[in-house]
């Protein structure tokens, strides 16, 4: 008599309703898994089926593959799990699918997200026309050199070299972004 089971035997002792969830969260996970990596390696897929375009604004989307992908793993896992501890097929199944929804919509938030993120990190000279901010270290007069400026633009705020036409403006001066000059220098006036 062997003290051990194999993986068939295992396998074979299990019912079908848990045969398929350990299935689905297998797969599942796996392809989880290469996700991971590919995303690491810089060979994921940025396409639109995941709610990526490069240089536009970004809508939620709870259908990607990757949400997808997580509902199923997590649909299987919670199976596996809940009928593991002996609860109803059909309990296992409405608790699979809840956590499985949950997941989707958490890696779908998160795709959303990390892509408003990426879009705020590129944020450009233009994108601060006409906005407010303060000077963060005096600016000389007449453009005859630079200082610096705190703008906020797409709810980042950052730091701009700055010139201005007029007089010298102080540290701490409130300031209008009227142009952006060659090099994304701001040229700035007063309010």
């Amino acid at each position: 008599m062997a003290l051990f089971l194999t993986v068939s035997d295992w396998w074979m002792a299990l019912e079908r309703p848990e045969q398929i969830f350990w299935v689905t969260a297998l797969v599942f996970s796996l392809l989880l898994l290469i996700q991971f990596i590919l995303s690491l390696t810089g060979l994921g897929f940025d396409d639109d089926t995941d709610g990526y375009t490069s240089g536009h604004d970004h809508d939620f989307s709870i259908f990607s593959v990757r949400s997808i992908i997580a509902f199923f793993a997590f649909l299987g896992w919670t199976g596996v799990l809940m009928l593991g501890v002996g609860l109803n097929l059909w309990l296992a199944v409405l608790l699979g699918l809840l956590m499985g929804g949950i997941a989707m919509f958490l890696v779908a938030y998160l795709i959303f997200w990390f892509s408003r993120l990426g879009q705020e990190s590129n944020l450009q000279a233009h994108d601060t026309l006409y906005q407010k901010g303060e000077v963060y270290t005096t600016i000389p007069p007449a453009r005859t050199g630079k200082g610096r400026v705190m703008v906020k633009a797409r709810h980042v705020l950052r730091e701009w070299e700055a010139m201005t036409d007029g007089p010298a403006i102080p540290t701490g001066a409130a300031i209008w972004v009227a142009d952006v000059l060659d090099d994304n220098v701001l040229l700035v006036t007063t309010e």
